[in-house]
């Protein structure tokens, strides 16, 4: 977490579980960029731990995919 004098920013990992409706959904169909104060800063596999920095907004997510984001609160 980092602070600024008016705001606090934090980096959080968000599991994309079996079921949610980001699955089989490129990341520029899923409205995470139009989010605003939020950037997605990578994308982490769970089953080989691999980071893909800076995703392209084709990239199409997975129920084995943690998304990286921050953001101001």
């Amino acid at each position: 977490m980092l602070r600024s004098r008016d705001k606090t920013i934090r980096v959080e990992e968000v599991e994309i579980f079996p079921g949610s409706p980001f699955i089989d959904r490129a990341i520029g169909e899923t409205g995470i960029h139009g989010i605003q104060g939020v950037t997605l800063l990578a994308i982490r596999d769970k089953r080989n731990e691999d980071y893909l920095f800076n995703p392209p907004g084709s990239r199409v997510l997975t129920a084995d995919d943690v998304i990286i984001v921050i953001g101001g609160i």
